[in-house]
């Protein structure tokens, strides 16, 4: 009556959306998308949407949009990854974080202060 199950020693390939950037900015919108439904239904719960200035997540978001927005953090962060790892893709990391801000960012504009609806995802795919 026990359970099995196999462990299988291998690396983790993550497929995140392709090679292009339209992909990821669809990948990012579509994120977005589905924490505003999902939130408004009240179907899952986010920690980080009680928002504290003095928490882990609270200060991790201001970071974010300082690290983002003045866009030297996000550099020396792309430097150091590929000095320990020469990789290319370090280098699209601070476009990656300032697409990710510019859409979280727009997104929150939007419903809270030009009441645009959250969108359904009926028919949606991706």
């Amino acid at each position: 009556g026990g359970v099995k199950f196999a462990k299988v020693k291998t690396g983790i390939i993550h497929l995140y959306c392709g090679s292009s950037l339209r992909q990821f900015f669809r990948k990012q919108k579509r994120r977005v998308r589905d924490y505003l439904y999902y939130e408004q239904l009240g179907i899952r719960q986010y920690p980080w949407r009680v928002f504290d200035w003095n928490s882990t997540r609270g200060r991790g978001l201001i970071l974010f949009i300082c690290s983002t927005t003045t866009f030297f953090p996000l550099l020396l962060q792309s430097l150091l990854g590929y000095r320990k790892k020469k990789d290319l893709a370090w280098f699209f990391h601070p476009l990656a974080c300032s697409i990710t801000l510019g859409i979280y960012g727009y997104n929150w504009i939007a419903r809270n202060f030009l009441g645009v609806e959250v969108l359904d995802r009926k028919g949606y795919g991706q």
